[in-house]
Order: structure tokens, then C-alpha cells, then sequence
């Protein structure tokens, strides 16, 4: 991607919950309490591996098949913003890099790379939270809070 030449429209998008598929080997239950499995776009019940992040409250049916998505209610409402996925080796995969923490390429691309490669080291945009399901991973929806704080609370 490129930097832009003209006007962008800015796209936000509100979560109050979230479907996250369910790791193999764990059962979540409503009103159960789950994180996510680090490095991984899966869920298990909090307590169950080191490092977890807390994502919020199991709502709607139990979950006990491995894959299938668990529907939680975030701990509170996210805003998420959308930018273009890089196109190069910083390519965000939601499967690999689900609440990792994207950097800004460029002033309209979020891109998983710390640096350029040759001395520049990317800003922090927040944490990722998914990657456009319907355009073929071109667009990648970010909570920018990260860039708000001092310290993160999760793997990136």
C-alpha cells in the first residue's frame, strides 16, 4: 500500500460481543467466563492456559465441539476501526494474529510488521480484532486503544 492522495472516509464500527471458534479440548458454558488462547483466533475458559486474556462472558448456548464459535459478551463496548491489510509479508491473518497488536504502514494500513526493514520502526494502532471475512482479508478492524495507553495487557 501506499500513502493516500485524496480523501478517505473514516469507518468505526461499535462490538459490544463477539463469536470466537473454541479451542480443542475445553467446553465453555453460559455465563462462564473466557479468553483467548494467545497466538491462536480460539477461546477456552478463563484459567486455562498461560498468558489469556479475558475477552468477556459466555452468552446464548453452551459450546462443547472444538471450532465452533462461543458467543461472548465483551467486559465493554469496543470501538473498532477499519483500514486496508497490508499487502506484503505484514499481512494480518485473524487466524494467527487475532488480538495482536497492528501497526500503522501507512496513513490508511494496518500491517502486523514492527519496521519497514530498513530503520523505520511502525507506530502502534491497537489490537486486532478481525480481518474483513468478506473481501478476502483486505481490510482489517483495529481497536485503536492500545495507542491511548502506556502498557498492554496482551501478547503482541
Amino acid at each position: 500500500m501506499t500513502a493516500l492522495t485524496d480523501m478517505r472516509v473514516r469507518v468505526i464500527k461499535r462490538f459490544r460481543d463477539l463469536n470466537i471458534p473454541l479451542a480443542a479440548g475445553y467446553a465453555a458454558y453460559r455465563g462462564g467466563r473466557v479468553g483467548n488462547i494467545p497466538l491462536t483466533y480460539t477461546c477456552a475458559p478463563m484459567g486455562s492456559v498461560a498468558n489469556q486474556t479475558a475477552l468477556g462472558s459466555v452468552i446464548g448456548r453452551d459450546i462443547t465441539v472444538a471450532g465452533d464459535l462461543v458467543s461472548i459478551e465483551l467486559d465493554e463496548t469496543i470501538e473498532v476501526e477499519y483500514m486496508a491489510n497490508d499487502t506484503n509479508a505484514g499481512a494480518i491473518a485473524i487466524a494467527t494474529d487475532f488480538m495482536k497488536i497492528a501497526q500503522y504502514k501507512d496513513d490508511h494500513t494496518f500491517t502486523i510488521s514492527a519496521n519497514n526493514g530498513a530503520g523505520l520502526t511502525y507506530q502502534k494502532a491497537g489490537f486486532i480484532v478481525d480481518v474483513d471475512p468478506v473481501s478476502g482479508d483486505v481490510g482489517v478492524w483495529v481497536d485503536p486503544m492500545i495507542s491511548r495507553t502506556a502498557t498492554a495487557s496482551l501478547v503482541s
